[in-house]
C-alpha cells in the first residue's frame, strides 16, 4: 500500500469512527467498508444477486455476471471484497435483508450493508 492509500485509508477509518462514537452517519459507502479492512487482505471477486437456497442457505443467483469465488478451495461468497445485492429476502446470521439491499463484509468478516458500490 503507497502512502496516499495508506493515509486515505486511515482517514476514511478514523472518519467512520467519529460517526459511529457520535451516533450519526448512515449506511458506509463500499470504499467506507475497503479503507478498514486489513493492509494485507486479498480481495475476493465474489459477485452477483443472492438468493436463499431450498435448505435455507444461500448463494449466488445464476446470471452472466455472477461470480463465485473460491478461497482456501471452499466456494465462498462470505470474502473480502464481495459484491452481493439482495433479490429476494435472505437471512443472515439471524438477520433478514430485503430485495435491493448491497451487502459486503466488514474488516471481521461478518456481513455489513452499504450504501453503494462506490
Amino acid at each position: 500500500m503507497n502512502r496516499a492509500s495508506l493515509a486515505m485509508a486511515l482517514l476514511s477509518g478514523a472518519c467512520m469512527a467519529l460517526v459511529a462514537a457520535c451516533g450519526g452517519g448512515g449506511v458506509p459507502t463500499y470504499s467506507d467498508i475497503l479503507a478498514t479492512y486489513p493492509p494485507d487482505a486479498d480481495l475476493c471477486g465474489s459477485e452477483g444477486d443472492l438468493v436463499e437456497t431450498p435448505d435455507g442457505g444461500v448463494t449466488i443467483s445464476p446470471g452472466p455476471s455472477a461470480v463465485l469465488s473460491v478461497v482456501d478451495g471452499q466456494f465462498t461468497i462470505q470474502c473480502y471484497g464481495t459484491k452481493l445485492t439482495v433479490k429476494e429476502p435472505v437471512t443472515l446470521d439471524g438477520k433478514t435483508y430485503e430485495p435491493g439491499t448491497k451487502l459486503t463484509v466488514d474488516k471481521d468478516l461478518q456481513w455489513t450493508e452499504v450504501s453503494s458500490w462506490n
